[in-house]
């Protein structure tokens, strides 16, 4: 099920985190499959449980590539080095990025966050799903599994 109207990936314009360069969308792909998590830091509820879930299956999907992008909230207080040290707080083993004009989530057309994206290593999205329940962490881990381009 996607919840994007789109069907590829699309340029994003991000501030690296935790990674020292400024990413491109065609970095990340080419090689593998890539898991895209929206985030923000300050949903903390939400944040906790889509973090460890996002670095589960980086640890049990090396064949993927899995990125977490921080959504600005408005009045956000959060500036990057606040972000920097929240990504080290919960021991990332995955790249963050800072969403910081929400222009990026914006052409995705998301509302809710978390939010998450799988696309195959050509940028074609697979699903795209909102929220990090059990019922949705699933539909992702089936999808990774079900998808051959991952492989």
């Amino acid at each position: 099920m996607q919840n994007t109207s789109l069907t590829r990936l699309v340029e994003w314009d991000l501030i690296p985190i935790n990674v020292k360069y400024k990413p491109s969308l065609f970095d990340h792909l080419g090689e593998k499959a890539l898991l895209i998590l929206f985030f923000s830091f300050e949903d903390e509820k939400e944040m906790n449980s889509a973090l460890t879930k996002a670095k589960e299956i980086c640890l049990e999907n090396p064949q993927l590539n899995v990125i977490g992008i921080h959504i600005k909230r408005e009045h956000s207080l959060l500036d990057k080095m606040l972000i920097e040290e929240q990504c080290s707080l919960h021991n990332l083993n995955f790249a963050v990025y800072f969403d910081h004009t929400n222009a990026t989530a914006a052409k995705y057309k998301m509302t809710k966050y978390p939010y998450w994206i799988l696309s195959d290593k050509g940028g074609n999205i697979i699903t795209s799903q909102e929220g990090s329940s059990f019922k949705v962490i699933n539909l992702i881990k089936n999808s990774i599994l079900q998808s051959t381009l991952l492989h």
